[in-house]
C-alpha cells in the first residue's frame, strides 16, 4: 500500500498544470486544489491531516516537473509554460513548503 500523500498530489497536479496552461481560468483552477484537499482532509483519520499536507506540498512541485521533463509529458503545454512549471517547481523541490495554501498562493503569484 502506497502513500495516500501521493494520490492526492497527483490529482492536484491535474489542476495545476490545466491553470497554468489556461492562464484565464487559473483562479479557479487553484481554487479547484484548495476546495478538493478541503474535502479530502476531513476524511484523514489515520494520522494528523497537517502531517499529510505537508508531503502533498513537498510532492506537488516534483509530480509538476514530472510531467514537464518525465517519461509522460503533457502535450498541452508550451516551451515557455514548460519553463513557467521549471522556473517554479525546480526551487520547491529543494525548499519544500509544509502548507498547500501558502504553495498555492505562491504559484498564483508567481504566474501572472
Amino acid at each position: 500500500m502506497g502513500d495516500p500523500s501521493f494520490d492526492v498530489a497527483f490529482c492536484l497536479n491535474h489542476f495545476v498544470l490545466k491553470g497554468v496552461h489556461l492562464a484565464p481560468y487559473r483562479d479557479g483552477f487553484l481554487e479547484a486544489c484548495h476546495v478538493f484537499w478541503s474535502a479530502y482532509r476531513v476524511h484523514v483519520t489515520w494520522e494528523a491531516p497537517e502531517a499529510m499536507e505537508s508531503r502533498v506540498a513537498a510532492l506537488l512541485p516534483a509530480l509538476m516537473l514530472a510531467r514537464v521533463d518525465g517519461k509522460s509529458p503533457v502535450e498541452y503545454l508550451s516551451p515557455a509554460e514548460q519553463e513557467a512549471v521549471r522556473a517554479l517547481a525546480g526551487p520547491l523541490i529543494l525548499k519544500p513548503r509544509k502548507r498547500l495554501c501558502g504553495l498555492l498562493d505562491e504559484m498564483r503569484a508567481q504566474w501572472p
